[in-house]
């Protein structure tokens, strides 16, 4: 009888330590997050014809809509990995500057760019999840992540007496990111969280094509790194479990 008591216990103990939260009961899910985000760049563009002389503008950017979509598939100890392609674009924008005289009827132009700005970033970020073993709704979790990024600048000056420049610009963030998981049904669940950077890695190329300057000597590179850099993020999320 005393085994049989034993046997129950150990059965009990077995079933109650593989207890699971049912709302992690899935192997993957698409998400649709929108993305919140200030941060501060620089951006170099040539200026002088013969010699290597160049502005450096710092700029700062707002972003408050910023759709963007991920993916996440758990592990076997029902952690997530999660990849998410945070940014694409290709523009390409024109300017010219007139000098305008009402008198002569002559209005030559006197400056302007063609300006071609590409760029990609992507995240992979590892998601280490609480609440596992209770039954609840909300599930806090915090994910370590890797934000490799490229920026491409490239600008064509309409005047013949300046000369084409580019800029290209390849660099990795590090996160650590606070989340919380709300499991609307069994099927959709909302995720709020806030990427925090903590550093930043890049390596930037200058180039400008003047026949002047030796080949050697056209591309200047830099490569910086960062603690804490001005990069401030938040997104909001709808995942569906597929």
């Amino acid at each position: 009888m005393k085994s049989i008591h034993v046997i129950l216990f150990v059965l009990a103990f077995t079933n109650t330590a593989n207890a699971q939260n049912t709302n992690l009961d899935y192997s993957g899910a698409l998400k649709i997050y929108n993305l919140t985000s200030y941060e501060t760049y620089t951006t170099s563009v040539f200026t002088d014809t013969t010699n290597s002389n160049y502005h450096f503008s710092k700029h700062s950017a707002l972003t408050v809509f910023h759709p963007t979509v991920a993916y996440q598939w758990k592990t076997t100890k029902s952690n997530f990995h999660e990849v998410e392609l945070t940014g694409l674009m290709f523009a390409n924008k024109r300017s010219q500057t007139v000098l305008m005289n009402d008198s002569t009827n002559i209005n030559p132009t006197i400056g302007g760019m063609n300006t071609l700005t590409s760029e990609l970033s992507l995240r992979y970020e590892y998601i280490l999840t609480f609440n596992k073993m209770k039954e609840s709704k909300f599930v806090p979790s915090v994910g370590f992540g890797l934000n490799p990024f490229y920026r491409r600048i490239s600008n064509r000056p309409v005047l013949s007496n300046m000369y084409p420049s580019s800029e290209r610009q390849f660099g990795v963030r590090a996160f650590i990111t606070p989340r919380i998981t709300y499991f609307v049904t069994q099927k959709f669940f909302l995720d709020l969280n806030i990427p925090l950077c903590f550093s930043e890695f890049n390596l930037t190329a200058l180039r400008q094509d003047n026949p002047v300057i030796p080949v050697d000597h056209r591309t200047t590179s830099t490569i910086n790194f960062y603690q804490f850099p001005k990069f401030l993020s938040a997104r909001i999320g709808i995942g569906i479990k597929i």
